[in-house]
């Protein structure tokens, strides 16, 4: 019996001895992986799979694990093509010292891209897939809408795409902005993680920000087109007689991070009504002298009084109204002319009909009429150059600009027997040529209503249509006859000014820089009306040149306000002038328009319709 035992425990100790040896020879299950070949480790952690990206250029990165004895190689395949013959990168690979980390920088279209790696040690191999998107596309604003369900402050239905510089608009407004993008938009993150809810600033002229429930879907959801609506509704109705900003702000972005062009627009609010046959109110000194009060029946003609006399008027005009300075004083003088219209829209909301006009504070600024010689001011008036205050308020000129008939139809001048073109009633009075000794041979093809346009971001290429406001005194006929105002239009209208250029922020200009991007309408403490911040998108410091002869330094800062390699027009960027070309040097201070002046040489023409340098200035 101890025999028998005595075997059992011999048989199993050398079972423990075989299995102990054994494990010498044959490796646990966590050894296997290393026996087969697989000892390398190989990861691709940067960019994720199916990332978006807004760089062409794309840093990937990630780690591996190798023998010292080793040498890492690894090939990649772009999107699947000539898989038998990849491209080694392996001297391009660089790697970190304690060989944990990779990381390799390539050049890539738009689009989506599959890049296969394979890394090998000469013993061991693995591939890893990596997808992903390039979009370098910012979303872009396709429409802005002003939507008025109740209507308030106006009776007529109101649901339209905004125009530029809108007023009267109704009191209960909603703002509706549409974003186009069409591989996703999120919003940004704020510093503590959390998303902006807000994509939308509403601010007053009295800078308060406007309360709003804004109606989106976060994260976004589009349309089948890829766009996607936001909805700004204010908490509480606006206030009558109030110009509003609105700011799309880049908290917008795409799936790559695209951020929106920043976008900004302006509207004004309507004045209370009062009753509800009208859209304005009792003291409303524009049009509907006829219409009558819907509380006494009377036609308002008593409103004339406003800016005229009947019995003391000043002019053949009658000009001399309840609202005049100084009735010693010359109808077209600029305290009297400007008084008219500052009655009301100085922005105390005397009358409660219009706000506060954007930089005629005479304390900090110039008016327009300042910048203008005596003989053009004495000629066209102040305001009235670019208003009409007789015209009624509508959609298709909200600001009441300054009106005019075109006749189609030409004339024979007797003397050299041949036909003259009469332009419109803008330029020349019918009564020029209709008096009672004139002959005239008419053909009358049509006569066309028109409005003198100020449109800020619709400009054309070849037409000048879009500006013709600015055009009424800026162009050759007026510098003909000796008023000394630079002619802009023939400037405007060369085509082949470096000037012209086609948005890329969804905006439809394509030609020449409107007018408003550089210059302020109404007023400005710089000399030639120019703005103090240049741009629309990384706008650089204020530029001040409030006084002093316009030099070349002045030019040279002026024009890097926007030709610095940052700041941006309707998505275009301005150029960064090459700093080894002659002229350009910072030591050479030489005036742009030495070599961009056209025939001219002079600052009008370069920065209208700048041409290109030249080498020897």
């Amino acid at each position: 019996m101890i025999k028998t035992n005595y075997i059992r425990h011999m048989i199993l100790y050398l079972f423990i001895l075989i299995v102990f040896c054994g494990s010498f020879l044959y490796p646990f299950p966590s050894d296997l992986d290393q026996a087969a070949g697989t000892s390398l480790s190989f990861e691709v952690l940067n960019p994720t799979n199916n990332a978006y990206l807004k760089d062409t250029n794309v840093q990937f990165s990630g780690t591996f694990a190798i023998d010292p004895s080793a040498t890492l190689n690894v090939t990649i395949v772009v999107d699947n093509i000539d898989p038998t013959n990849p491209e080694d990168i392996s001297s391009q690979i660089i790697k970190n010292p304690d060989n944990s980390s990779w990381s390799f920088n390539k050049d890539f279209s738009v689009g989506t891209h599959t890049v296969t790696f394979t890394a090998t040690d000469g013993t061991s191999t693995i591939s890893k897939d990596v997808s992903f998107t390039i979009d370098t596309q910012r979303p872009i604003v396709t429409d802005y809408k002003l939507i008025s369900p109740n209507h308030v402050g106006n009776i007529n239905a109101w649901e339209d795409s905004i125009l530029e510089d809108m007023t009267h608009v109704p009191l209960d407004a909603k703002i509706q902005i549409t974003v186009n993008e069409t591989n996703g938009l999120a919003y940004k993150k704020e510093n503590n993680g959390a998303t902006y809810t807000n994509p939308i600033t509403v601010t007053s002229d009295n800078q308060t920000n406007v309360v709003s429930v804004e109606d989106h879907q976060s994260p976004p959801q589009p349309d089948a087109n890829g766009n996607y609506i936001i909805t700004f509704t204010p908490s509480s109705q606006l206030e009558p007689s109030t110009t509003y900003y609105v700011y799309l702000t880049t908290n917008i972005v795409d799936s790559s991070g695209n951020t929106v062009y920043p976008k900004v627009l302006k509207f004004t609010t309507t004045s209370q009504v009062i009753g509800t046959d009208s859209q304005y109110d009792e003291s409303d000194p524009h049009g509907n002298y006829l219409l009558s009060d819907p509380q006494t029946q009377v036609n308002r003609t008593n409103l004339c009084a406003n800016c005229h006399n009947s019995h003391t008027g000043g002019s053949v005009k009658l000009l001399g109204g309840k609202f005049i300075k100084d009735s010693t004083k010359s109808a077209t003088d600029p305290d009297n002319t400007t008084n008219y219209c500052m009655a009301c829209h100085d922005g105390t909301s005397a009358t409660r009909m219009s706000s506060k006009v954007e930089n005629m504070d005479l304390s900090t600024g110039s008016k327009h009429d300042e910048a203008l010689d005596t003989k053009h001011l004495a000629n066209q008036g102040s305001c009235a150059s670019c208003h009409n205050p007789h015209l009624v308020w509508s959609k298709d000129n909200p600001n009441m600009l300054q009106d005019h008939f075109v006749y189609d139809h030409t004339l024979v001048d007797p003397a050299k027997n041949a036909p003259q073109e009469i332009l419109d009633s803008d330029q020349i009075l019918c009564e020029t040529c209709h008096d009672r000794k004139t002959v005239l041979i008419k053909d009358y093809a049509s006569v066309e209503y028109k409005i003198s346009h100020y449109r800020k971001s619709t400009n054309r290429l070849g037409t000048i249509e879009d500006n013709d406001l600015c055009f009424r005194c800026h162009n050759a006929n007026k510098l003909q006859k000796g008023e000394t105002l630079s002619d802009i239009q023939s400037l405007y209208e060369k085509n082949n000014s470096k000037h012209n250029f086609a948005a890329q922020d969804g905006s439809i200009v394509t030609g020449s820089l409107p007018c408003s991007e550089c210059h302020e309408t109404h007023g400005s403490s710089n000399i030639k009306l120019l703005k103090k911040k240049l741009g629309q998108e990384n706008l650089q410091d204020d530029f001040v040149a409030t006084s002093g002869d316009w030099n070349a330094a002045k030019e040279r800062e002026f024009c890097m306000k926007c030709h610095n390699g940052s700041t941006a027009i309707f998505g275009v960027t301005g150029k960064l002038p090459d700093s080894k070309t002659l002229g350009h040097e910072e030591t050479s201070i030489e005036a742009c328009s030495t070599c961009h002046g056209g025939t001219t040489k002079s600052f009008i023409e370069a920065a209208h319709s700048p041409q290109t340098g030249t080498v020897n200035p």
